[in-house]
């Protein structure tokens, strides 16, 4: 977020001037736990100086890192169930993610085929993705096209569903059981201390007058000052209504002194020299050689990108074409052993 990015300048300006924070480590921590979806995180750690990289906050956002990662979900939920209450708040933001890797290799690791199916109990579901009930777990289940009937779930190969977005994700009361004191003390990272309300203070008394800069404020006072406020200008306005009545005859009867205008002062009354025109700009002028060095440097970056998309389109494919292979491979190799074992069956029989 801008607020941690922000925070993290302010640590390198400091580090640079040889200042080290208390709870640097601790939102070193919040950082990597909001980033565990990007791999570039860890090259990001790596840069920390030691302390703050072997701290256990920084250690424990790097074994999250790996966990989800590595789509090892029993591990992942274990560190949900040991970590703070901030720290699991971060992690619930990849409570569904998680869910669904999990439910996917469950799926294909409890099923032989694409045309058979398995019975699964929705109570260790339940218990190992930390749902809250088997309701929720039925909801999450139903959303990627499994069937759950009978307190069981029906793992199909061909019934699952991939979604192009994640359910919305629900309160967690695993993460909600960990608040167990106020907000403000955890966020603080201990007790709070006791404010005491500030007391203003006024230099002038009730007649406006300057009375220094530790007289306390008097409620009375104050409104004596904003009652006297409201008359005086009124005082003032009838004033002036009676000096305009007065007939001004003493002044206009005086004459005017004769007044010299001084050679100095007549020059400003000169007129003003219009400004000369801006000189105009020198164009740039660009060779035939230097629009083609130009145009050669865009055609190979467009060039790179698109290598960039037929390579990473190729990877996926190889990818697709390995993992659809192995796929095959068990499923011929179940069926010949099937086949051997009934001969041989067959035989001893």
């Amino acid at each position: 977020t801008k607020c941690l990015q922000s925070l993290k300048e302010m640590y390198q300006d400091l580090a640079n001037k040889g200042i080290y924070c208390k709870g640097e480590a601790e939102f070193r921590g919040y950082n990597v736990l909001l980033n565990l979806n990007k791999g570039d995180i860890l090259r990001e750690v790596q840069q920390f100086r030691p302390s703050v990289r072997n701290s256990p906050e920084v250690r424990f956002a790097v074994q999250a890192f790996a966990a989800l990662n590595s789509n090892n979900f029993v591990k992942f939920f274990k560190f949900v169930q040991t970590a703070s209450y901030l720290n699991a708040c971060l992690l619930h933001c990849y409570f569904n993610q998680i869910r669904k890797d999990a439910l996917k290799c469950l799926n294909f690791a409890y099923t032989v085929n694409y045309q058979r199916s398995t019975i699964f109990p929705l109570e260790n579901i339940v218990r190992m993705l930390l749902f809250r009930n088997l309701e929720e777990a039925t909801d999450f289940i139903n959303y990627y096209g499994l069937v759950v009937a009978d307190g069981s779930v029906e793992l199909n190969r061909s019934a699952f569903l991939e979604p192009e977005s994640l359910p919305k994700p629900k309160k967690s009361l695993f993460v909600g059981q960990k608040l167990t004191l106020p907000i403000g003390e955890i966020v603080s990272g201990g007790p709070q201390q006791h404010m005491t309300p500030h007391v203003p203070f006024c230099s002038f008394n009730a007649q406006n007058k300057y009375t220094g800069e530790n007289s306390v404020v008097d409620p009375a006072s104050n409104l004596q000052k904003v009652s006297v406020d409201i008359i005086e200008p009124r005082m003032g306005e009838e004033n002036v209504k009676m000096e305009a009545a007065q007939p001004q005859s003493s002044f206009l009867l005086r004459p005017f002194p004769s007044v010299l205008v001084p050679s100095s002062a007549e020059s400003i009354f000169q007129p003003i020299s219009q400004p000369l025109s801006p000189t105009p700009k020198h164009q740039p002028e660009y060779s035939d050689m230097d629009i083609l060095e130009i145009a050669k440097a865009l055609m190979y970056e467009v060039l790179e990108e698109e290598c960039k998309e037929i390579s990473n389109a190729g990877a996926d494919y190889v990818q697709t074409a390995i993992w659809v292979s192995d796929a095959t491979l068990n499923e011929l190799v179940t069926e010949a052993m099937s086949g051997m074992l009934r001969q041989i069956a067959s035989v001893v029989i």
